[in-house]
């Protein structure tokens, strides 16, 4: 609840990277941080409003969605269900 809309967290999804990012409706959307190209980490660039790969110069906007460089698909989407105070991310259907 504390997220302004716009604003990305990481958190660990195994031993990856996840982000979650709080929508302008106020839902979440979450990511696993890792570049469809060749599986390296993306980082999220706030000044930017964009993921980042640096092992190819691949670039996603702020909703996952592949823009520039090799990535051929955009970041793999995860579920985010709120239960109580909690909020559970885990494998979208």
């Amino acid at each position: 609840a504390d997220m302004a809309a716009g604003a990305v967290r990481n958190f660990a999804w195994g031993n990856k990277p996840g982000f979650l990012k709080r929508t302008g409706d106020g839902g979440y959307v979450a990511f696993v941080g890792v570049c469809t190209h060749l599986d390296c980490n993306v980082k999220f660039l706030p000044e930017q409003k964009r993921f980042y790969c640096a092992c190819h110069k691949g670039w996603y906007d702020e909703d996952g969605l592949n823009i520039a460089g090799p990535p051929p698909a955009p970041l793999r989407r995860l579920a985010v269900v709120a239960e109580g105070d909690s909020l559970i991310v885990k494998k979208a259907a």
